[in-house]
């Protein structure tokens, strides 16, 4: 799907094979650029129930502590040069799979879920 210039990714609950690489994923607010894309993980997500909220502390942007339970299911870390999205489907935060590699993006959790690039 299209959204403007940008590209939704979708993962369905099977979750497909093995893992992603994508090139040209551009990070932005999905409110205020046509060219932010969109990674849809809801249906691979199925268990968790939550909503994502986020709050502003004096150091930052942070996870509200009562959508932690959001990192027992998904993990995006960076090298500083690539960013990895690691889902586990049962939400043990024991399991985690490499489902996406977004190359030459350095970005983390709390900036794709400010952004509303994460559908969860």
């Amino acid at each position: 799907m299209k959204y403007g210039s940008a590209t939704n990714f979708r993962y369905s609950a099977t979750g497909g094979n093995g893992s992603d690489v994508v090139n040209g994923f551009h990070v932005g607010s999905i409110a205020t650029d046509i060219e932010a894309d969109i990674i849809d993980l809801h249906e691979i997500l199925d268990g968790y129930k939550g909503t994502p909220s986020l709050y502003t502390d004096s150091d930052g942007v942070k996870l509200d502590i009562s959508s932690s339970d959001l990192l027992n299911f998904i993990d995006v870390s960076s090298d500083g040069t690539n960013t990895t999205i690691s889902v586990d489907r049962d939400g043990t935060g024991q399991n985690f799979t490499t489902l996406i590699t977004l190359n030459n993006v350095d970005t983390d959790l709390i900036t794709l879920l400010m952004n509303n690039q994460l559908v969860i």
